[in-house]
């Protein structure tokens, strides 16, 4: 390795791959890259020769990164860091024996790692079981149902985050079962076999990462937005110099109708109790209207809450007398 230049590359397997991080790490020794350490979804290489050498993923519950509890030094193989619950180890030697040549005495690596994984798999599925019950209720409760409210709230991000994280705990289930069913195979005495090729089996991480930063950056651009006034305006009804779809009370009453003035003696502020006040969603145009007024010397109020349909442009009412 004569360069001191760091390549770093997308991690494109799971954590949890043994087999993935594996192939994946004697294929990059292949083209001349060699690992020097791995973060959250890179990891880093050391450009050089290309080499063929094997490299081995040892479960371990050690926290310490520099810890090695195999005395494998004296067997070719040479420890190279940790990657999560994972020591890995190489070695450059083609006549190195194997880590483990014993499939009962492995399965009993991963023992801790499979018992811990599975609590914390139950823990997850329990967590999101509860959410989803949660927002299933939250939905029929609401008085606009899950189309409209949808429609009036773009409750995007949070169904974005829910589909993403279920997708995530779904294949993280999916991986510990994996383990699981391999621990069983090496305790029954059969000798695990290696892939002949790696999967991208990171991806399903990756894509979570991605889509919850898009999530998280469309909500903040929205938030922004919303406050600086750029998707929203207020205003009196009797000043409202653009169309909008908006029922009158004095349509509604014809010639009874008399308009009241809002405030008390000495407010000079705005008529709040004939505002309007609009909102604009990635689905629809929101107007939240209150009006009042008196029909036959009678006090009556209009609460009033149209969504115009960006798409095909109908109008859907909830109103309030």
């Amino acid at each position: 390795m004569k360069s001191r230049h760091v390549v770093r590359r997308l991690v494109p397997v799971d954590f949890l791959d043994l087999d993935g991080l594996e192939l994946w790490l004697e294929a990059m020794a292949a083209k001349g890259l060699h690992l020097l350490k791995f973060r959250a979804l890179f990891a880093q290489f050391q450009p050089g020769e290309p080499a063929r050498v094997r490299y081995h993923a040892e479960p371990t519950m050690e926290r310490r990164r520099d810890a090695v509890s195999n005395p494998v030094g004296e067997l070719g193989w040479s420890y190279v860091g940790k990657i999560g619950y994972l020591a890995l180890f190489r070695t450059a030697d083609p006549d190195a024996p194997e880590f483990h040549t014993d499939p009962v005495t492995q399965s009993y690596t991963l023992d801790q790692l499979t018992r811990r994984l599975t609590r914390f798999v139950w823990l997850l599925l329990a967590m999101m079981a509860a959410l989803t019950a949660f927002l299933v209720w939250a939905r029929l409760d609401s008085s606009f149902g899950l189309v409209l409210d949808l429609v009036r709230y773009s409750s995007l991000y949070t169904g974005v985050v829910y589909l993403v994280d279920l997708a995530l705990i779904i294949h993280f289930s999916w991986t510990v079962w994996g383990l699981c069913r391999l621990r069983r195979r090496l305790r029954a005495g059969i000798p695990h076999q290696r892939p002949l090729r790696w999967r991208h089996t990171g991806l399903v991480r990756q894509s979570y990462t991605l889509l919850l930063s898009i999530s998280a950056f469309l909500q903040i651009c929205s938030v922004i937005a919303y406050f600086a006034g750029v998707t929203r305006w207020d205003t009196e009804l009797s000043t409202l110099d653009r169309p909008a779809p908006v029922l009158s009370l004095a349509e509604l009453a014809g010639r009874d109708y008399t308009p009241e003035p809002f405030g008390y003696r000495g407010y000079e502020g705005p008529d709040l109790d004939n505002y309007v006040s609009y909102k604009r969603t990635p689905f629809s145009h929101i107007y939240e209207v209150d009006q009042s007024g008196t029909v036959n010397r009678v006090r009556c109020h209009l609460d009033q809450i149209a969504g115009l349909l960006r798409w095909d442009g109908q109008v859907c009412f909830r109103t309030n007398v």
